[in-house]
């Protein structure tokens, strides 16, 4: 951390408006991210730049993808041997263009070949190792210099969220998979300086979620942070038992998972208010988010430089059209991710956005490439449509629903049931659903249970496969 005399002498030189909104966000942050140089850099420079034009935004990542391809050719291991292979010159890199000529990156790659991607002369004692949630595969570990690039992820955020009115006034529910020391049926820790309260979401079961409720009615929050899956949860018990709202909530804030239609749908009518969302990754490769007009994700360009890609590795560059993110992260240069297949599809948007920002945007993410199920001709069908056909106002029967796949063409289907539901009137329901949308592709199973068990980050996945081998890359 910079010496308090240093810091001062760097913070005179920011101009007088952001020096005044770096000085109200500091009581709120936490210490090792407060006087952190990296903060306050990354944060005055991201209060001019989300307004930058599409030229000095070009201009930007050119520079940053340069000086990345040129450090990483020379300390890292793994890109020096990668580049001389492929005939790659960083120092001859003239654009974005150019990055084709790099062969993708994978999370098998990353996984087998670890220590290759880290940079040389690092000490180890200033690293941490980091792993991936391993919702859809195994988890996948990497090193970063958490202080540093922590302090620049919270300034990030705290743009993100600036837009859509938040700031240190706030008062926050988070239902993120925290690790909550539970005594006597308390679920929750109490974050006093970013005024957060904190909620298990591994303990939100029926039984429990009238205290959820009470305590959330009486902390009164302005926001909701929470996994889409979780207060999907929530959404779906006020709904039920036709309870009000909260009476302060200003938005509702979702990330780390797909947000599906039908849940923006359900929690906007249930809560009431706006419902944003916000897409990134643990590896800090691409990050982006929602603006105060609409729906569209907005891509960070001083973040990382994020390409969509088809079946075949191309990229698309048509609005409308589908493909998986493949991205470039900005923030690690220690163990850099470049051109990294993260696995998640995402539709090309078409600018510009009513806010002013000239950022790429997205129409939204589709999900990850593992959120297919396969027939029994092993041809990939995406959940997310069938998800939404069955998640209706008939489906009031339904706590839960998980799909399980064991081989191609085969579904079980584990359910919680609502309180008085007969297991014939779900089966009866289920079966109805998704004739119309699956035909026979599929030989279907129900599973009642009392609990789904999340992963270990208290997320809720819609599908589980153990299909051996793998199947194919969806067409």
């Amino acid at each position: 951390m910079m010496p308090r005399v240093g810091l001062r002498k760097n913070f005179q030189a920011i101009p007088m408006p952001l020096r005044t909104g770096i000085r109200r966000v500091r009581s709120w942050l936490p210490s090792r991210f407060r006087y952190h140089p990296a903060f306050q850099r990354t944060y005055a420079m991201l209060k001019e730049s989300q307004w930058w034009d599409e030229h000095t935004i070009a201009i930007h990542q050119f520079r940053e993808l340069k000086s990345l391809l040129q450090e990483a050719a020379a300390r890292v291991p793994y890109y020096g041997r990668l580049f001389a292979a492929s005939g790659f010159d960083p120092d001859r890199f003239r654009g974005p263009s150019d990055l084709g000529k790099i062969p993708f990156l994978t999370k098998e790659i990353v996984r087998t070949r670890r220590m290759e991607f880290l940079a040389r002369g690092i000490e180890g004692s200033a690293l941490d190792v980091v792993t991936t949630g391993g919702s859809t595969a195994e988890p996948l570990g990497f090193f970063k210099k958490s202080r540093e690039y922590d302090a620049k992820e919270w300034a990030f955020n705290l743009v993100q969220l600036e837009r859509i009115g938040f700031d240190q006034r706030c008062r926050s529910v988070i239902l993120r998979g925290e690790r909550i020391r539970v005594t006597r049926n308390r679920f929750e820790q109490y974050d006093p300086l970013r005024r957060n309260l904190l909620l298990s979401s591994f303990h939100l079961s029926e039984e429990n979620m009238p205290a959820y409720i009470d305590r959330i009615r009486s902390f009164s929050p302005d926001y909701i942070q929470a996994y889409p899956s979780v207060i999907t949860q929530l959404a779906r018990y006020h709904r039920e038992n036709d309870l009000p709202g909260y009476s302060r909530l200003k938005g509702i804030i979702c990330g780390s998972e797909p947000l599906y239609p039908w849940q923006r749908k359900l929690l906007t009518d249930t809560f009431r208010c706006r419902v944003f969302c916000i897409y990134g990754q643990t590896e800090q490769a691409a990050l982006a988010g929602e603006c105060e007009h609409g729906t569209l994700y907005h891509v960070f360009p001083e973040y990382g430089y994020l390409e969509l890609v088809d079946d075949e590795g191309q990229s698309i560059v048509t609005p409308g059209r589908t493909g998986e993110i493949v991205a470039t992260g900005f923030i690690n240069r220690i163990f850099p991710f470049i051109r990294y297949r993260t696995g998640d599809l995402a539709t090309l948007a078409e600018g510009p956005c009513p806010c002013g920002r000239k950022y790429p945007l997205l129409a939204h993410i589709v999900g990850r490439q593992q959120e297919f199920i396969f027939n029994r001709r092993n041809e990939a069908i995406s959940l997310g449509p069938v998800l939404f056909g069955i998640h209706d106002a008939d489906m009031s029967c339904i706590r839960q629903i998980q799909f399980f796949q064991n081989r191609p063409g085969n579904l079980i289907l584990r359910v919680i049931k609502s309180p008085g539901a007969s297991n014939e009137s779900v089966e009866a329901y289920i079966a109805r659903s998704l004739r119309t949308r699956l035909g026979d592709q599929f030989d279907i199973r129900v599973d009642f249970v009392q609990r789904l068990p999340g992963t270990a980050r208290g997320k809720h996945r819609f599908l589980e496969q153990a299909i051996s081998p793998p199947p194919g890359d969806p067409a």
